[in-house]
């Protein structure tokens, strides 16, 4: 079976489960990273559904996939997870 533009809704996607951190959950861990910039939310309050199909990466924009380029998923990725470390660091060296 081949997908065809007409099996892709307008409605935005699910939003994606991000479970709370266990117990082995250090802040480096990749599977806990890529949940959380999985998890995130787009402009629009929506999940941030990025996809990779055909190789390339695609984001849900304005009721439809727009494709990303490699480079600018990279930066976005690369900007997240700094992102996050700091916040990691702040929250412990408040603790």
């Amino acid at each position: 079976m081949t997908n065809t533009d007409d099996d892709i809704g307008s409605d935005p996607p699910e939003p994606v489960t991000v479970l709370p951190a266990g117990p082995n959950d250090g802040p480096d861990n990749p599977h806990r990273l890529a949940a959380g910039y999985l998890g995130g939310r787009g402009a629009a309050g929506w999940p941030a559904a990025l996809v990779y199909w055909r190789s390339d990466f695609h984001r849900y924009q304005a009721g439809s996939y727009q494709a990303l380029p490699e480079d600018d998923q990279r930066g976005e990725l690369t900007e997240w997870v700094r992102s996050e470390f700091v916040r990691v660091y702040a929250a412990e060296r408040a603790a």
